[in-house]
């Protein structure tokens, strides 16, 4: 873990540039390498994971140019999320469930206008009812 996971994190920024489906890919060899993770690599790994799954899923809010269907790349995070959720302890997981939740109601400085960004809470409850069901 310690040797694949950095690479694939670093890696983000050109495979968004690349189009949505090497982001796609990159968060399935994420997903399949949480998957093999023990518990003591969950523990070590899981906040970087889960920070570059929400950097990920705030693609929807600034879409790039590059990516034609955001949905194809939500999915695949999201996917990663839940993977990832089913290895933490409850102590684990309510933290970066909370985090999450923050991250869909924080203020956004473009936003002068004080209204939630709308992009995030729609990629957030596509997360909980992904979580919903899986859990």
């Amino acid at each position: 873990v310690r040797l694949i996971l950095s690479p694939l994190m670093k890696i983000y920024p050109a495979a968004v540039n690349h189009g949505e489906l090497s982001v796609s890919i990159t968060f399935k060899m994420i997903a399949a390498l949480i998957s093999k993770m023990d518990r003591a690599s969950v523990g070590t790994y899981h906040a970087k994971i889960f920070e570059q799954c929400l950097v990920a899923l705030d693609l929807r809010r600034r879409h790039p140019v590059s990516l034609k269907d955001v949905n194809t790349v939500e999915e695949s995070v999201i996917n990663a999320m839940v993977v990832l959720t089913m290895k933490l302890t409850e102590g684990l997981f309510k933290p970066a469930f909370c985090k999450t939740l923050e991250w869909a109601d924080s203020e956004l400085e473009e936003g002068s206008t004080g209204r939630k960004n709308i992009d995030r809470n729609i990629a957030f409850y596509k997360l909980v009812n992904k979580l919903a069901e899986t859990h």
